[in-house]
């Protein structure tokens, strides 16, 4: 099993401080053997910034194996040329490291007025269209259909494309884009996690005739790990800026650790993104050097850390 994070730049202090402390994580992350480090998009999460893509290449620079993206930039506001353009390059500086995922998010009416002044992205249609051919664009630029040779660097490593998801409504739409799928866990409550199971290995197998080769699928869940239960639950309620997630893990690493087997099994999968709801740092960093001790202790190691947990 592998385990990256997911930060959404969060915290109760400066937004400069709050950005800092975001590279300290993101690099004590990779020395714990964490395998992916995303920043969301997200307009009224963090004081500190909405545009991750600008923090990729500061902590692929800071870092050496660990891998770093997006997750995910919203696609209905972003020209796909340009993001092609840049991540490719990205991904050629820092090759096989950077992470691209792609959500269809919405933003607020006043914010997507500025992202996108020439369209009305308000109008649900409007919208809807839009992130269609985004999305379609997007992938089309960096697989080369139709385009070999418009996209920069015209030779080297294409980006990691992920499709963010939560229900997997539209299965027909996520199959047809060819990427890998995160599926989240902790944006919509789960009443009958065995239906849920069962709509992805619908998409699995559908996936599957399309493309002629298993699809890569990882779990993105959200939680708070402390050396206690009652620890994690004080962390939880004294959130400052509480957060709309469902199915939390809350506790100490070895509930964690066996829940993330459990759904491991029941969906079939071998890698989860783990959304660290502490708003402290000091917090973050204990929460995630708790669980890279417990999962290297494990029957079957998870973690190869470049140097032992402090």
């Amino acid at each position: 099993m592998k385990l990256g994070l997911l930060e959404f730049g969060t915290g109760c202090i400066s937004p400069l401080d709050i950005v800092e402390n975001v590279l300290i994580y993101a690099e004590k992350a990779e020395t714990l053997g964490f395998t992916r480090f995303w920043l969301a998009e997200h307009y009224g999460a963090s004081p500190a910034y909405c545009n991750p893509e600008a923090l990729v290449p500061i902590i692929a620079g800071l870092t050496s194996r660990i891998k770093v993206g997006v997750a995910g930039l919203l696609m209905a506001y972003h020209n796909p040329f340009r993001v092609a353009s840049a991540f490719k390059l990205l991904n050629n500086l820092f090759p096989g490291r950077i992470d691209l995922g792609l959500a269809k998010g919405r933003v607020p009416g006043e914010i997507g007025a500025y992202l996108s002044p020439d369209l009305d992205v308000s109008d649900p249609a409007v919208w809807s269209d839009t992130l269609r051919r985004n999305l379609n664009d997007l992938v089309a630029y960096l697989t080369a259909d139709g385009h070999a040779g418009l996209i920069t660097p015209r030779t080297g490593y294409t980006p990691e494309l992920w499709t963010l998801a939560s229900g997997l409504n539209n299965i027909e739409a996520a199959v047809q884009l060819d990427t890998a799928l995160c599926k989240s866990l902790f944006h919509h409550r789960i009443d009958d996690p065995i239906r849920e199971a069962e709509t992805l290995l619908q998409y699995r197998e559908a996936y599957y005739q399309k493309h002629k080769k298993r699809p890569v699928v990882n779990l993105a869940v959200a939680g708070i790990c402390a050396e206690s239960g009652r620890e994690a639950r004080r962390i939880r309620e004294s959130l400052s800026r509480p957060a709309a997630t469902y199915n939390e893990l809350i506790g100490p690493p070895e509930f964690i650790r066996d829940e993330l087997f459990k759904l491991g099994e029941l969906y079939g999968v071998d890698e989860f993104i783990f959304l660290n709801l502490a708003e402290k740092t000091s917090q973050k960093l204990k929460g995630i050097t708790l669980l890279a001790r417990t999962f290297s202790t494990a029957v079957n190691p998870v973690f190869t850390p470049l140097t032992e947990a402090v």
